[in-house]
């Protein structure tokens, strides 16, 4: 079952790329980070939330599309105490860093469910959370995903142009 309806190109790939990033989220946040992870909603990219740190994934294949994922400060900070140190859960740098980490791990584990769609996926890159407003066109029909953690909320951008 999918979670979004598809009824033109880029939102029919949206609805093909989706469920396996959903689904990868909900993973390395059980998995990895060693805490819970909801589905909440899923919304349209102009409603969604914006957070501190933002970085991209790009996606190439069927279609050209962006997965971004927007974390709040206080979740990485939960994140590096729960797996790093807690000693380092206040600096900057290794937040930013594993702001970075936390979207490669959901690429990483996107990727073993997209392959055979032919969807090829790119390292995450930090971006400025303003960007996000220019990387998705409202005619595109992107979606964000809100994800309840154990740690905090979590916003999963994804679409294509």
């Amino acid at each position: 079952m999918s979670f979004i309806p598809a009824t033109h190109t880029t939102e029919t790939l949206t609805k093909r790329f989706s469920d396996p990033v959903i689904n990868s989220v909900i993973d390395v946040f059980k998995y990895f980070v060693g805490t819970t992870a909801e589905l909440e909603t899923i919304i349209d990219v102009s409603d969604a939330p914006r957070h501190l740190l933002s970085s991209a994934i790009e996606v190439n294949g069927p279609g050209k599309g962006i997965v971004v994922v927007n974390v709040p400060r206080d979740l990485v900070s939960r994140a590096v105490t729960l797996l790093i140190d807690e000693t380092l859960a206040e600096d900057e740098h290794v937040l930013t860093d594993f702001a970075c980490e936390l979207s490669n791990m959901i690429a990483g584990q996107a990727k073993k469910a997209v392959d055979h769609m032919g969807f090829q996926l790119g390292h995450p890159t930090l971006i400025e959370t303003e960007q996000i407003d220019t990387l998705y066109p409202p005619e595109a029909g992107s979606k964000c995903g809100i994800f309840q953690t154990g740690i905090g909320e979590i916003a999963v951008y994804f679409g294509f142009v």
